[in-house]
């Protein structure tokens, strides 16, 4: 799986289940190096058990600084099995259409309040 990313990520997590010692995720930069990396081996490992939290559970990854910077998720295995499921990315900057629709807001109150003030002012002279 190799998504490349928009923009900047401040988190993101997803389930692993079965937790493999031959499992790899790899984080890649906007091009294409990869400056993380964790196995499956650095993780307790799966029994078999998909209902058990310590050997299929959720991972988080937060980001800070230039690992902001996400381009891309790299899972590998060695074997037969890699189950993810559920990827959830939170995006470290707003996209331009949030900043647009808040400037849009704040300009609605903005007129509505001027609005209010020059009747409430004609009502009591």
């Amino acid at each position: 799986l190799g998504a490349w990313l928009p923009g900047q990520v401040a988190s993101f997590s997803f389930y692993w289940g079965s937790i493999d010692t031959y499992n790899t995720i790899e984080l890649l930069d906007k091009g294409g190096l990869v400056y993380f990396s964790q196995s499956g081996a650095t993780i307790p490992p799966a029994n078999g058990d998909t209902s058990d939290p310590f050997t299929n559970r959720r991972v988080n990854f937060t980001l800070t600084g230039a690992d902001r910077n996400l381009g891309g998720v790299r899972l590998t295995s060695t074997n037969k099995a890699f189950e993810v499921d559920d990827f959830a990315f939170q995006s470290a900057v707003p996209e331009p259409a949030t900043w647009a629709m808040m400037i849009i807001g704040f300009g609605a109150v903005g007129t509505m309040l001027r609005g209010s003030r020059r009747r409430t002012a004609l009502g009591l002279a």
